[in-house]
C-alpha cells in the first residue's frame, strides 16, 4: 500500500477515486488537484455540489457536462468504462484546462459498482500548439490574399478570437498622428457590436500611461499579464470609460508581427496567459 500511495502522489497524470457509486466522495492526487486549481484534500464531487456553486465546472464542446453526464459517474452508474473522453476543466480562477479521461468502475463482492476510479491526462500543451499552428497556417493564408492591410487586419482579428483571445482588435496612428480604431472582434455577440462604442474610447497621444500609447511611441511590446482593477483604473479617463474597459476586455498591444504604425489588442482578464506569449 505504501508503494501505491507513493505512486498516487506523484504520477503526473490526474487521478481521482469515487468510494461510492453516487460518487459524492471523490479523492484526487495532488496532479489532478492541481488541473482543477484545487487543494488536494478537498472532496472533488460535483454530485454534492451540483445544486450549489461548485469549484470547477467540467465541459464539453463548450457546454457544462451535467451530473450524470460526468465521466466517473457514468462508469458508476452503468458498470461501463468511459474511456477517452475529451473534457475540458473549467476552473475557478478562469482557466481552462484541456483533458482526456478514462474512467472505469470499481465493484463490490457482490460484482455491483460501488465507485469509479478517474484517470486525466492533461492535453492542455497539445491543444494550445494545434491551435497556434492552425492560426499560423491560416493567418499566412490572409496575409497574402489581400494588398489592403485594412482588410488583412480585419481578417487576422476574425481568426484570432476564439482561437487565441476573447477579444482583440487593431489601431493606427493615422497621417494627423491620431489614433484610429480600424477593426474589433469579440467573442460575445452582445459584444461584438461595440465597435463605434469602442471609437469613443480610442486613447490620444497624450496619454501616456496607456499601453497603446506606450506601444506606438516606443515601438516596443507592452504585455500585461494581469490587468487588474486598479490598473485599469489608472488609465481610464471617465466614469464611463472605466465601465467599458472593466466590462469588455483585457488590453495585450503589439505583438512583433504588427505592421508598423499600428498595434492589437487582444486578451482574457484575468486568466493566466500561455508562456509562449509573454
Amino acid at each position: 500500500m505504501t508503494e501505491l500511495q507513493t505512486l498516487f502522489d506523484v504520477i503526473p497524470i490526474g487521478i481521482a477515486i469515487a468510494d461510492d457509486p453516487d460518487c459524492e466522495t471523490i479523492r484526487m492526487n495532488p496532479t489532478y488537484a492541481e488541473m482543477l486549481g484545487l487543494d488536494p484534500t478537498t472532496n472533488a464531487s460535483l454530485t454534492v455540489q451540483a445544486d450549489g456553486d461548485p469549484p470547477y465546472r467540467l465541459l464539453r464542446n463548450g457546454q457544462a457536462l451535467t451530473t450524470d453526464a460526468l465521466p466517473m459517474q457514468m462508469a458508476a452508474a452503468s458498470g461501463h468504462a468511459v474511456l477517452d473522453a475529451e473534457v475540458d476543466i473549467l476552473r475557478g480562477d478562469g482557466r481552462v484546462i484541456h483533458s482526456i479521461s478514462y474512467t472505469t468502475p470499481l465493484f463490490d463482492e457482490q460484482n455491483q459498482p460501488r465507485g469509479s476510479v478517474g484517470a486525466f491526462l492533461d492535453i492542455t500543451t497539445l491543444k494550445r500548439a494545434e491551435a497556434m499552428q492552425r492560426f499560423l497556417a491560416d493567418a499566412s493564408s490572409l496575409l497574402g490574399a489581400s494588398l489592403d492591410y485594412q482588410t488583412v487586419l480585419q481578417n487576422i482579428a476574425q481568426l484570432a478570437v476564439p482561437v487565441l483571445a476573447d477579444c482583440c482588435f487593431f489601431d493606427i496612428l493615422n497621417s494627423q498622428n491620431r489614433f484610429q480604431l480600424l477593426t474589433w472582434q469579440h467573442v460575445d455577440p452582445a459584444k461584438q457590436g461595440w465597435f463605434s462604442r469602442a471609437q469613443c474610447h480610442t486613447p490620444t497621444i497624450d496619454q501616456e500611461r496607456h499601453p497603446v500609447v506606450q506601444c506606438l511611441t516606443t515601438g516596443q511590446t507592452v504585455f500585461l499579464p494581469d490587468v487588474t482593477d486598479e490598473w485599469i483604473e489608472s488609465i481610464a479617463t471617465d466614469s464611463e470609460h472605466l465601465q467599458f474597459l472593466s466590462v469588455s476586455l483585457s488590453l495585450y498591444p503589439a505583438p512583433p508581427a504588427c505592421p508598423p504604425g499600428s498595434s492589437w489588442r487582444a486578451g482574457r482578464r484575468r486568466c493566466r496567459i500561455p508562456s509562449d506569449l509573454s
